[in-house]
């Protein structure tokens, strides 16, 4: 059992500031698929932390931990509660680490380095390795990288928006267009230099909304439209591998991880690309993509 899986039902109490002007309010905390996820106190969504970026910035003075999504961050999380507090350390560690493999798995991998060897001559290597990785990865690490990479993204951008009347709207989107919860959509204001173009698929089952598209849409069903078209994309990870190169495919297979450098470049490429023409994708069903009243809260969802 993962450190991950372990903790999947552990929630606590929290004080959560989005911004240092900005008061403290009360949030309930738990984790997510390699994310931290801070929602009010009916549930809905207030944040989402990439686990292996989030930093400790202060203990104080009542042994309450204050803790960040990045170094640079302006969001603060205070939590009190010690089982909690050693829960993100202890995953933290699990997911930023090396993870720790079998015998078979340890076995796998030094056939796998022999092989590398015989055929690194081919013409046909890196789409083999690029293969491999992307059948073989586990969903918890590509859970890391997308929540990863779409940290980057947000460095470029600004954070995410996430105004409190919009969450539960943004849920049930999710929820009517993949049919289940692992999928999350995240809408990312434009840059002071780059934007996304459209929406971007991300490993993990994240999809990345830029807030223009949202604001240009004219009906949810073109807008469920765009973003069924970027899941059903080719494999984001196989796409990130692509352009990353042989060096960092080897890395990805050989360690587990992905230098952080690689995914900060993608991110730049991603939102230095072109928009993609959406073709008519047909939504499910006899419901509604969505009711006007999620639809008018969904529109309003950068504006706190």
């Amino acid at each position: 059992m993962t450190a991950l899986t372990r903790y999947q039902r552990l929630e606590s109490t929290g004080l959560w500031r989005p911004a240092p002007d900005q008061a403290r309010r009360d949030v309930v905390v738990a984790f997510g698929n390699a994310t931290l996820v801070i929602a009010d106190g009916v549930g809905r969504p207030l944040a989402h932390w990439s686990l292996p970026a989030v930093v400790r910035v202060a203990t104080e003075a009542d042994g309450g931990v204050v803790f960040a999504p990045d170094p640079d961050a302006s969001e603060t999380l205070t939590l009190t509660e010690p089982e909690m507090i050693a829960a993100i350390d202890q995953v933290r560690r699990a997911i930023a680490g090396p993870q720790m493999r079998p015998v078979r798995m340890r076995q796998a991998l030094r056939w796998t380095a022999a092989g590398l060897l015989l055929l690194v001559a081919g013409l046909w290597l890196p789409g083999a390795l690029t293969r491999q990785v992307t059948s073989t990865l586990p969903a918890l690490k590509r859970s890391e990288i997308g929540a990863m990479l779409l940290g980057h993204l947000q460095r470029q951008t600004g954070p995410s928006c996430r105004a409190d009347i919009a969450a539960g709207a943004l849920d049930r989107l999710a929820l009517r267009l993949f049919g289940n919860h692992d999928w999350q959509i995240v809408v990312l204001p434009p840059g002071p230099d780059r934007a996304l173009a459209g929406p971007v698929a991300l490993p993990g089952q994240i999809i990345v909304l830029p807030s223009g598209l949202l604001q240009g849409a004219s009906n949810p069903a073109g807008l469920a439209a765009a973003l069924l078209q970027a899941a059903r994309q080719a494999d984001p990870l196989a796409a990130m591998l692509q352009h990353s190169g042989l060096r960092a495919t080897l890395t990805l297979l050989t360690r587990g991880d992905l230098p952080d450098a690689e995914l900060a470049a993608y991110a730049t490429v991603l939102l230095s690309g072109p928009a993609q023409p959406v073709d008519p994708v047909t939504v499910t069903g006899t419901e509604p993509v969505m009711s006007d009243g999620d639809w008018v809260a969904l529109l309003a969802i950068c504006a706190g």
